[in-house]
This record gives C-alpha cells, sequence and structure tokens, in this order.
C-alpha cells in the first residue's frame, strides 16, 4: 500500500505485502526496495553549515551578503526482506540495509543511514521476528516490529503503552526498538498474555508485562500487571496493576470500568504550584507554593467508558472519564464523542477531550529581578520527582472532525482510532484499492 500522508489526507491505493505469518504454508518471499535520492542543498546568506559528528553546527552571521555554494549529494539503499513461513505454525522475517552512499543532509541528520555512514557499517539489521501461531497459543521474538496494545483486551490506562513510530525510535537511539518476546495462550480458565523484554517501550530498561481475561456471558474480565524500569533510573521499578470489565447491554449500549494502582515514589516529597493574584503569591510571584508528600491514596486511578448506539439518528456516541492520582498519571479527561455514516462509503466523526492535571506544573522561580537573580525559588519537575506534567496530562482542549471514504467498510481502514490520521494506524488489511481520510 503506497500511503501518502500530507495536511491530514491520507491516500492509499495499492495493497501491502503479506507478513510472514500470512504466507501460505510451505512458502518463502524475498523483497528487495532500492531508494535512490538527489539532494541539492545551499544555505541562506550569512548561513554555514558544519559537521558535528553525527549532528551539525549552524552559524548565522549578520551583514553578510554572500551565500555559500549550493551542495549536491547522491545516496542509495537497499531493502532486502526475507520471510518463510514452513508450516501452519511457524514463520519468520528479517530486513537488512544495504548502504551505498549517503545523502547528507543539512536537516535532520541524526539519523540511522548517517550512523550507517559514520561507522562504516554497510550492511546493517533493522527489524525482524520469529514466533508460532496456533488458535490456542503464539509466541513470537521481535526487534523493530509493532505489538498489538492491549485496550481491546482490557488496558483501560494504556499500562501497556503501544509504540509506533519506529523509524524515529531507530534514527535517535540508533537500534530497532522494540526488542522484547510476545505470548499468549488461551486456558479452560481465561487467557493469559505477556510481553517482555530489555526495551519494550522506547527509551525504557528490561521490564515485562502480563495480562489476564476471563469472559464469563456478557462480561469480560481482565487484570493487568506492569514492572517496568522507567527510562530515567537503572534501579527503580515501577510497577501498577489494573483491573477492568467490559459490557455490551442489550447490543444498544457498551461499557467498561477499570481500576488502577500505581504505588510509585510514595512518601515523596513535592512541591505544589497554584495561581494567585499577580504580585501577591510566593516571594511576590504569581504563584503559591506549598511543600507536600505523595501517598498511597495518590496511587489510585479510575476509569468509565460507555459506548451508545442511538441508530438511526447515530451510528455511536461515546463518553468517557479517566482519574488518575498524582503518581497513577496525574490527570483529569473527559472525552465525548460520536460518528455518522452519512452514506454507504462515507463516515464522519467529532471528537472532543477536555484534560488536566491534578497538580500542574511548576514554575522557574527566582528571587531579585530579571537583571539582578537571586537564589532559586523553584523550578519545574525533573526525573527525581515523582510526577510530572507533560503531553500526556497537560491542560488541554482537544477537537477533532474527520470524514473517511472506505468503499469497502468491512474491511477497517484504521487499526484503532479513527480520529488518528497516522501512517501506523493504517489498517494493512485494507482491501480498498483507493480511500482516505481527512
Amino acid at each position: 500500500m503506497i500511503k501518502i500522508l500530507m495536511l491530514g489526507l491520507l491516500l492509499f491505493l495499492l495493497p501491502l505485502t503479506a507478513g510472514a505469518h500470512e504466507l501460505p504454508p510451505g512458502n518463502a518471499t524475498v523483497e528487495a526496495e532500492f531508494i535512490s535520492d538527489w539532494l541539492t542543498q545551499r544555505p541562506q546568506k550569512g548561513m554555514t553549515v558544519a559537521p558535528d559528528g553525527l549532528s551539525k553546527i549552524y552559524a548565522y552571521s549578520s551583514g553578510v551578503s554572500t551565500r555559500a555554494a549550493a551542495r549536491n549529494d547522491h545516496g542509495q539503499v537497499l531493502l532486502l526482506t526475507a520471510a518463510a513461513r514452513p508450516n501452519d505454525a511457524f514463520y519468520t522475517d528479517g530486513t537488512m540495509s544495504y548502504l551505498g552512499n549517503y545523502a547528507d543532509r543539512f536537516w535532520r541528520p541524526l539519523n540511522d543511514l548517517h550512523r550507517q555512514e559514520a561507522s562504516d557499517e554497510r550492511l546493517r539489521f533493522i527489524k525482524g521476528e520469529a514466533g508460532f501461531r496456533t488458535p490456542s497459543a503464539a509466541l513470537r521474538l521481535f526487534q523493530g516490529k509493532i505489538y498489538e496494545e492491549w485496550f481491546e483486551r482490557g488496558d483501560l490506562f494504556k499500562i501497556l503503552p503501544g509504540q509506533y513510530e519506529l523509524d524515529r525510535y531507530l534514527n535517535f537511539s540508533g537500534h530497532a526498538v522494540p526488542r522484547a518476546a510476545e505470548g499468549r495462550s488461551n486456558t479452560p480458565v481465561g487467557e493469559l498474555g505477556f510481553i517482555a523484554g530489555p526495551e519494550v517501550v522506547w527509551g525504557s530498561n528490561d521490564s515485562y508485562y502480563l495480562r489476564y481475561n476471563l469472559t464469563r456471558k456478557a462480561v469480560t474480565y481482565a487484570l493487568i500487571y506492569k514492572d517496568e524500569k522507567p527510562p530515567f533510573s537503572n534501579e527503580e521499578h515501577r510497577k501498577a496493576a489494573e483491573a477492568s470489565l467490559s459490557t455490551n447491554l442489550y447490543g444498544k449500549m457498551g461499557l467498561k470500568l477499570g481500576a488502577i494502582y500505581q504505588p510509585y515514589r510514595i512518601d515523596k516529597p513535592f512541591v505544589r504550584a497554584e495561581k494567585s493574584v499577580p504580585g501577591q503569591g510566593s516571594f511576590g510571584s504569581n504563584y503559591h507554593l506549598t511543600n507536600d508528600v505523595t501517598t498511597r491514596g495518590d496511587a489510585w486511578g479510575a476509569a468509565l467508558r460507555t459506548i451508545y448506539y442511538p441508530k438511526p439518528f447515530l451510528d455511536q456516541f461515546e463518553l468517557n472519564y479517566t482519574y488518575l492520582g498524582p503518581v497513577a498519571g496525574n490527570k483529569q479527561e473527559v472525552n465525548a464523542g460520536l460518528s455518522k455514516l452519512i452514506t454507504a462509503f462515507l463516515t464522519s466523526g467529532i471528537s472532543y477531550t477536555r484534560r488536566k492535571p491534578i497538580h500542574g506544573p511548576v514554575p522557574f522561580l527566582y528571587q531579585g529581578t530579571q537583571d539582578n537573580p537571586g537564589a532559586l525559588v523553584s523550578v519545574p519537575r525533573g526525573p527525581e520527582d515523582p510526577f510530572w506534567v507533560d503531553w500526556d496530562n497537560r491542560e488541554a482542549h482537544l477537537f477533532s472532525w474527520t470524514f473517511t471514504q472506505d468503499p469497502t467498510p468491512n474491511s477497517w481502514l484504521f487499526r484503532w482510532n479513527p480520529d488518528i490520521l497516522e501512517s501506523y494506524n493504517v489498517n494493512d488489511k485494507e482491501d480498498s484499492r483507493w480511500a482516505f481520510s481527512l
């Protein structure tokens, strides 16, 4: 499938090659992709670009009326992918890159091809997996491959975060991520699943995740546990346990309930920062600062997910609420969304999210003035603090409105959330030769 992403538009033309586990038994394939690029780059007047290892040093001199000469580069890389499925259960595949010449880039110089060129490593392993799969059990070892999230299996808090930006991880870290083993087994008393490895999540250390699912009549129960070493600490373990249930009421309403407990850095001091009347806060600032300590009550969280099917007016309406205590995630979030099938092949969806941290960010404050600064009063939270405010829990109002044209709606265009127009969210089993979403 050829994918073009521009201004929120996804265009799909041709089907993707099947994965190794989807090959007919007793078959093997070898595929090659040759990429050649020609680059012409020229800095603006007064700009200079100099190499600095894998990076670049950019400098600007005012008053310079001349420009450096244009630089022309030609690069080539050959991607080789081999896949085999000797029988019904076993499969394996792997991708190697062979670098001819590297076309040096003034923008985004830190990339894996540049790393290959600098180390004179012409042949490099990029990604691969090996495993077996049967109706009752599966096991695979993989590197640089996407794994299935557990949200549809009861992970309402995404204890196991998805890893989709594989090229980004490779370019920055210099090796394929994730690196892990994944397995599942169906038993008479439910399904067991696990993921474990040295880097399940980009930047993390040795971690493992466990899952148990049980379905009884119309209710599905889930127990999920994690033990991870976060990227900012080699000694600490961040552990969490989650329990959830999901059901469908008479085919008209889906309901999911969940609770999480993550006792991370309990009894640790932290600073509260609350906005005050300008100039009347701590040390004459706009914030009132107080010291506090995390407790086990801060480790709890809860989630409610509801899905209604109010046809014929709407095809689906969702209303969700999440609360995560400070050390469990530090946020409250409400989300509402609806979708409607306008024609047989055209669907529209609207989504709105309101999110706010339990404890907001801490400002950078110091005594004195800007011209004559004194001692520090407060600094933003860092890796040594028990919790933070980042992109996942910052205060935000998020709104999206999408239109999706799919001539073959029986094969979903997206893997997961239809509001996320990213290549990783595209269903590689989409069998339409032309579909789009904007």
